[in-house]
């Protein structure tokens, strides 16, 4: 078993010795909800709340990232949701909205929290049609767009395959269904730590997580990705670098990539910034940020040149 697998896995049976044997992160309840939309947690505050036994979200910055049209008017005024084929109108305060002209009744009304707009999941899922899932027990919403089976990238028998290999020799690795809608779950154990963990395998992009304490999602791809980008820089340098997490994502034909920043830490100048790299979920393909912010292809020669040009500055 390799040494990134076993760190991994001592920071996760400590997760689970602290939460019991169950496997399963329990959340306080007074937790924030949080909000994932195609697999990734929105970042803003207050984005969801629970009124009435029904959870609500923030339908603005949940519209941005599924690419919806939201049109306000006054506060006594609809609302207007286009998304796909499909119109959405609702006014604050009344259960009844309308889906391309046809009456829909809501158990809560949309209303403003935390001056906030705030719709029912129910809205998104019969009104714009998308797929939602509430997990209770770490106080998650997760929302998705209707996928066809086509956008499916890995099987759960690859999913099981990719996490083995990453695990390696010595470890127990069994399938565990589909989770927020989009993730195959596995959970692994070894006869050496008596608490087993869990990896999470995302179905579209084949991005490998563990989940912590607080239900976040840390990325393995990503660190494998920062490895793989590391070895490759590195016989390019005239100098020690340092290659840090742009903390951001981006999708280059059709494909999800990782940010890393490249930069120099030195006495004279004390950040010689070299270039963004971006590195695919299956770290096999490199694109990386010119000076007048254009994503291309990695070139060494290009690399090379804006490496140069950094320590002169």
């Amino acid at each position: 078993m390799n040494k990134r697998a076993i760190q991994m896995m001592l920071v996760l049976c400590l997760i689970l010795a602290s939460i019991g044997t169950g496997g399963h992160v329990h959340a306080d309840p007074t937790q924030t909800i949080k909000v994932m939309v195609n697999g990734d947690y929105l970042k803003q505050d207050k984005l969801a709340a629970m009124k009435n036994g029904r959870v609500m979200v923030a339908i603005n910055p949940v519209s941005v990232a599924l690419k919806a049209t939201l049109q306000f008017q006054s506060a006594k005024k609809p609302i207007k949701i286009k998304y796909g084929s499909n119109e959405v109108t609702f006014t604050l305060g009344q259960k009844t909205a309308y889906v391309n002209g046809k009456k829909l009744t809501l158990d809560v009304p949309p209303q403003t929290i935390n001056n906030t707009t705030m719709v029912p999941l129910q809205l998104l899922s019969k009104g714009l049609i998308v797929d939602t899932a509430w997990k209770e027990a770490w106080k998650v919403v997760a929302i998705e767009p209707k996928h066809a089976a086509s956008e499916i990238a890995l099987t759960e028998t690859e999913a099981l395959k990719k996490v083995k290999s990453l695990l390696g020799n010595g470890v127990t690795v069994k399938s565990k269904g589909t989770d927020l809608l989009r993730f195959y779950t596995f959970q692994g154990g070894t006869s050496e730590y008596e608490y087993d963990f869990f990896h999470y395998v995302d179905k579209y992009t084949g991005e490998i997580y563990s989940v912590t304490l607080d239900a976040s999602f840390e990325s393995l791809s990503k660190a494998e990705g920062l490895k793989v980008l590391d070895a490759k820089v590195r016989p390019l340098l005239t100098r020690e670098p340092n290659i840090e997490d742009g903390y951001e994502t981006k999708i280059i034909n059709g494909k999800k990539y990782y940010a890393f920043d490249v930069f120099f830490v030195g006495a004279s100048n004390p950040y010689d910034y070299v270039t963004t790299a971006y590195v695919s979920v299956d770290a096999k393909s490199f694109y990386m940020l010119t000076k007048d912010n254009k994503v291309v292809l990695f070139s060494d020669k290009l690399f090379v040149q804006f490496m140069n040009d950094a320590l002169k500055e």
